[in-house]
């Protein structure tokens, strides 16, 4: 996705809500579907479904970006339960609340590295795919004006990744504690 995409998705999730004629409950509720995109590591489109008032599913599809530490160029999948915990503020404008679960991810990497195998260097895919858990936290501000979710999370991750055949270890566990993305998402 090039970058000009990412910023015409970002304007288009803060103005259209702006936009559209403010309803007297516009937070999400029970049945109701989030879409919008996630900044970060990683960089996604996301979706969000809430199955009660407390207790939500979330789905990202997207990769991660150059700054991300060993997963550039890859391809990113997940899916989380998630669950509102606390509710740290509420005015007559919006909502924050605390929230956090667990999900499991998929991992299809695109990129290639530099291996080094007792007497012969070769370029290879550093891994062609993996499987994992992670567990996403975060706040998250629901506007009251309109159907409109910003959020801040830090997901660690714990995933087994498959090396190509041929390469020594061609399983490895990997563990990433900084994966922090920001995003929004219009509830429709």
């Amino acid at each position: 996705m090039r970058p000009s995409w990412v910023w015409f998705m970002c304007v288009a999730l803060v103005i259209f809500p702006l936009s559209v004629e403010a309803s007297e409950d516009a937070l999400p509720e029970a049945g109701k579907w989030g879409l919008g995109v996630s900044l970060g590591a990683p960089t996604s489109v996301t979706g969000k479904y809430y199955l009660s008032d407390t207790l939500a599913v979330d789905a990202h599809l997207g990769g991660f970006p150059f700054f991300a530490a060993g997963f550039h160029g890859t391809l990113f999948v997940a899916a989380d339960l998630i669950l509102d915990w606390a509710e740290l503020a509420e005015t007559e404008d919006f909502r924050i609340s605390l929230y956090g679960g667990a999900g499991a991810m998929g991992l299809f990497n695109v990129g290639e590295t530099r291996v080094y195998d007792d007497d012969f260097e070769a370029l290879v895919p550093f891994y062609r795919r993996g499987v994992g858990v992670r567990f996403p936290g975060g706040v998250s501000g629901q506007l009251k004006i309109a159907p409109v979710e910003f959020f801040v999370e830090i997901s660690p991750s714990l995933a087994v990744l498959f090396r190509p055949r041929g390469i020594r270890n061609p399983a490895f566990l990997q563990v990433q504690l900084l994966h922090i993305a920001l995003g929004a998402r219009y509830y429709f």
